[in-house]
């Protein structure tokens, strides 16, 4: 576990970062000091020993020896390209430490229904995520991950046939954003 000092700076960061927004469940990971204090935490700090920003690390426990993050936040007044120094230097981690993988996570929905041969219920959906972009920056998460891989791996969303998949959508924004209790 880390000391209460240190849990209480990145609280400072994590709160700064959400400013009037409140935390995810779900799908995407929340400040909870338990769950932070498991592994290593990423840190980079101004010349004065502040944190500016953090990113949790993960184990995957597979197989192929990879490490992932979960996660990430930063100060307002962090200098621009802080969290860019962040993944590199997590890049640079993994390789010192024999990692095959670094699982950077999902983008999701960021390519839905932009294929000509999507369904409509598939370009609907796309409009969900276009226009939900105050709820969740599907395609702001996607454009940052992209600077750090050439490869995405395909996950699927299965939902009943007598459903639609914007009313499934919109159930799983629903879903995602439900305000959770940090600690």
């Amino acid at each position: 576990p880390f000391n209460k000092d240190f849990i209480a700076e990145l609280r400072e960061v994590s709160n700064e970062w959400l400013g009037e927004r409140y935390e995810k469940g779900f799908s995407i990971g929340f400040f909870n000091e338990e769950y932070l204090s498991l592994d290593k935490m990423a840190v980079v700090k101004d010349e004065n020993g502040k944190i500016k920003c953090f990113a949790n690390l993960m184990p995957m426990y597979d197989s192929e020896r990879s490490f992932s993050i979960d996660l990430m936040r930063y100060s307002n007044d962090a200098i621009i390209g802080t969290m860019d120094f962040l993944m590199i230097n997590l890049i640079a981690y993994g390789k010192e430490n024999d990692y095959k993988n670094f699982d950077i996570g999902m983008a999701p929905l960021a390519n839905v229904g932009t294929s000509k041969y999507s369904f409509i219920s598939e370009k609907i959906a796309a409009q969900i995520c276009i226009h939900g972009q105050s709820f969740y920056s599907f395609t702001g998460l996607r454009s940052f991950k992209e600077k750090y891989t050439k490869q995405w791996v395909p996950k699927y969303l299965a939902y009943r046939k007598k459903s639609s998949l914007p009313f499934t959508m919109i159930q799983i924004i629903y879903l995602c954003h439900r305000k959770v209790k940090a600690s």
